[in-house]
């Protein structure tokens, strides 16, 4: 009797473990157009042109943008590491598509300061790297940039952040 409900438990319970199990993921998707004030605040990561989403087999490079910065133009390669199962926030980023002064340009993460009808208002966070990967902290800065809604595919909203 033992025997016969240990093994009904077994054959109930596991095929309930494989449907339910979860991911890990610590942030939201959300069109442009579904972002309202309650989001101002938040970290986010802007996804440029199309939406870009990596495959299973490592990190995907997605979608080049150009960001004025200081009144220069800056190209930009979308890094994404999100494979639908495992999503996390901080491995997403932009990198500055050529070295500068032998260091890249990272655009870490994002504040959201504003929305309006047609654009999308941030606090961007700036890190140079160095060919190894490490971030020089000294020349880390901010910089408030504003993007028309229509470059933006996809907002990736951090779960943690307000």
């Amino acid at each position: 009797m033992i025997l016969r409900c240990g093994l009904l438990v077994i054959f109930v319970l596991i095929p309930y473990t494989v449907l339910f199990g979860q991911d890990g993921s610590d942030m939201r998707y959300l069109k442009p157009s579904d972002l309202d004030d309650s989001y101002i605040g938040r970290f986010v990561h802007l996804d440029f042109g199309t939406r870009s989403f990596s495959h299973a087999h490592g990190p995907k490079l997605g979608d080049k943008v150009a960001v004025e910065i200081d009144n220069k133009k800056i190209v930009f390669v979308e890094h994404r590491e999100d494979d639908g199962y495992n999503n996390w926030f901080q491995d997403q980023y932009l990198e500055s598509a050529t070295p500068i002064a032998n260091l890249k340009l990272r655009l870490s993460k994002n504040k959201l300061l504003d929305i309006k009808g047609d654009s999308i208002k941030v606090l961007s966070y700036f890190d140079f790297v160095s060919s190894t990967g490490k971030i020089v902290d000294s020349k880390s800065f901010t910089k408030e940039l504003t993007f028309p809604k229509n470059q933006i595919a996809e907002v990736l909203v951090w779960s943690h952040s307000q």
